[in-house]
């Protein structure tokens, strides 16, 4: 029942026109790659991790705690789309901490009893994590 409350509340904080900051706590993460021939590989297994991402809409950045801070700037807002399950992904179109394009995914699935996860996706390779919400500052 909070799994569901934190993912309301998050669909309702993104429809909101004013910014604000999610924070998260990370439990899991995995990996995938593009093949030499162009397909993709299979996702990896979820390893644990233990890691912070923040989402800073007033100064537009995503931001990954890991030795250090990975700061991933959004330079656009995708609008909402919303899937047949209910699951929703909002997407940002990024440049990550060495200048490279790459896109990120929050997707909330309502149909997992809203399991938030973040993807991040470079034309090469993706990273996926499970996040759980702990905190949102207005």
């Amino acid at each position: 029942m909070k799994t569901l409350f934190f993912g309301t509340l998050i669909l309702f904080f993104f429809s909101t026109s004013y910014a604000q900051i999610f924070k998260f706590d990370v439990d899991g993460m995995c990996q995938r790659e593009k093949t030499d021939g162009g397909s993709w590989s299979k996702w990896t297994d979820w390893t644990d991790v233990d890691l912070k991402i923040d989402i800073d809409f007033n100064k537009d950045q995503v931001v990954i705690h890991l030795n250090g801070k990975m700061v991933y700037k959004i330079s656009e807002y995708k609008a909402e789309e919303i899937d047949s399950d209910g699951d929703s992904t909002h997407e940002f179109v990024c440049t990550d901490p060495d200048g490279v394009a790459c896109r990120i995914r929050l997707v909330i699935l309502k149909s997992q009893d809203s399991k938030i996860q973040l993807y991040i996706d470079y034309p090469k390779n993706m990273f996926a994590f499970n996040l759980k919400l702990v905190q949102q500052i207005d």
